[in-house]
């Protein structure tokens, strides 16, 4: 660890938000441009710490409000192969997803709650990810990673990369979504102790969840899918997507999850006041998702022609209009004002914004209703795509 960075932590609180940012965070990025543009992606070994030089920093609020896909999208540009945050989110059918637990709880969001369609991602990074199931075997393959210069992705709360680790203290370190707290020395997470290297990297909350499952490696190349062929995997998981009518006592998914957020932002002031929890997480993800699908699918047309894709840009145009009525009612600056995964504790959601709110997410049950529609239609013409 950097003596600087051990004697320097900041003196003077900040709050994170668009307009101030926690100085170490701001140093954190400097250090990250500086290496890039002289040599990214080093592998360095410095005070006993090996690691991989010049990971970006990941935060929410920067539209990468998918912890999966942020950091396989930021896996891919580490292994030279840059594939965007919107393909991966096409790709995966995510950017159609709607979920959410019975309680609210930010884990919500997490794409593993429900069918997670991984292939496609592979075929897209032209990686296929592994997992390994003995322990002494799997901390010895994340060290020959890391001297390889190749990250490890992992579920730590949320998910995130390992970007490297101590040999003297035998630990390891690395980007997370939560970075914007860690490093933040008004959080109470904020421990100096934690923060690696120039780069600020953090200490994960190693092995994560199920390690054996979930930490993935990235040293198997595979063969990339044809970006139509892609598209129309896509379209299929679309259709299942706005389809899913799902509900039990712990997760809601598609129609029962919209239903499950306009029943709560329904609900009296008092009531609201009671039972807020996690709502700009939620929303911020839910818009993050849709501008996904407005993005991919637009940018797509452009591998179909004729009436297919009319169709499929009147798609986009539909995703589009879902997302113009959610910022309409509330921005997405605001959603991400403070650190999102916990809420923000100032009070944006006044009764008449949750009653647009509630508008939009009726719109948007009605507007996924015409699109399944259009979608299904493309896919049962895909014939006139050659």
């Amino acid at each position: 660890m950097s003596e600087s960075i051990k004697q320097q932590p900041p003196q003077t609180p900040e709050s994170y938000s668009p307009k101030t940012r926690p100085i170490i965070l701001t140093l954190a990025e400097a250090a990250n441009q500086q290496s890039l543009t002289a040599n990214a992606f080093a592998i360095k070994n410095e005070n006993g710490n090996v690691f991989i030089d010049s990971v970006p920093v990941l935060r929410w609020g920067e539209w990468k409000d998918c912890s999966y896909v942020g950091t396989l999208t930021l896996a891919s540009m580490m292994l030279g192969n840059p594939v965007s945050y919107e393909t991966l989110m096409g790709v995966s059918g995510l950017c159609y997803r709607t979920g959410l637990k019975q309680d609210w709880c930010p884990s919500s969001q997490l794409p593993q709650n429900g069918p997670v369609h991984d292939n496609n991602i592979n075929a897209a990074l032209g990686f296929t990810p592994y997992a390994v199931a003995d322990e002494i075997e799997r901390n010895q393959k994340i060290k020959d990673s890391i001297r390889m210069g190749l990250p490890v992705a992992g579920m730590f709360t949320e998910w995130g990369i390992i970007t490297g680790f101590s040999e003297k203290e035998n630990k390891f370190f690395g980007r997370s979504y939560f970075d914007s707290q860690h490093l933040t020395s008004e959080s109470h997470y904020y421990n100096p102790e934690n923060t690696y290297t120039e780069n600020c990297y953090t200490a994960t909350d190693f092995p994560g969840f199920y390690p054996n499952l979930f930490l993935r490696f990235f040293d198997k190349p595979c063969e990339k899918t044809a970006p139509a062929d892609l598209l129309k995997k896509s379209l299929a998981i679309c259709v299942d997507e706005v389809s899913f009518d799902n509900m039990n006592d712990h997760y809601r998914l598609g129609k029962a999850a919209l239903r499950t957020l306009i029943e709560g932002f329904s609900k009296s002031d008092e009531e609201w006041r009671q039972s807020r929890r996690n709502e700009n997480y939620h929303i911020g993800c839910l818009v993050d998702a849709r501008r996904c699908a407005a993005v991919y699918l637009k940018e797509s047309a452009s591998l179909l022609s004729g009436r297919p894709q009319k169709k499929l840009l009147a798609v986009s145009a539909q995703y589009q209009f879902i997302l113009d009525g959610i910022l309409e009612a509330i921005p997405y600056a605001v959603l991400n004002e403070e650190f999102a995964f916990n809420g923000n504790t100032k009070e944006p959601w006044s009764g008449e914004v949750r009653r647009k709110l509630v508008t939009a997410l009726q719109q948007t049950l009605i507007a996924e209703s015409k699109i399944k529609e259009t979608v299904q239609d493309i896919l049962s013409n895909w014939e006139e795509v050659k």
